[in-house]
């Protein structure tokens, strides 16, 4: 049983846009974590190879 009382806050466009993102947080910050990897490694080969000569 709850000891409080809930808010009531209406369905406006900055709400549920937060509630779906809240609800799909996960799977955002493993994508972007991915990319961003990704983009690092992309960023140390580009260097690497301006290093070498190749």
């Amino acid at each position: 049983m709850r000891r409080f009382v809930l808010p009531e806050v209406p369905e406006r466009l900055p709400l549920r846009w937060l509630k779906w993102l809240g609800l799909r947080s996960l799977p955002i910050y493993l994508l972007h974590q991915a990319a961003l990897f990704a983009l690092f490694i992309l960023i140390l080969w580009l260097l690497s190879m301006g290093s070498d000569g190749m």
